[in-house]
């Protein structure tokens, strides 16, 4: 339960970057 938090913290942050990425 608490790894699948974590990767879904990291999938979160990951899209995040890719977002402002995207908008750069």
């Amino acid at each position: 339960m608490s790894g699948q938090c974590s990767s879904s913290i990291t999938i979160s942050f990951f899209v995040d970057f890719h977002v402002f990425l995207v908008w750069m």
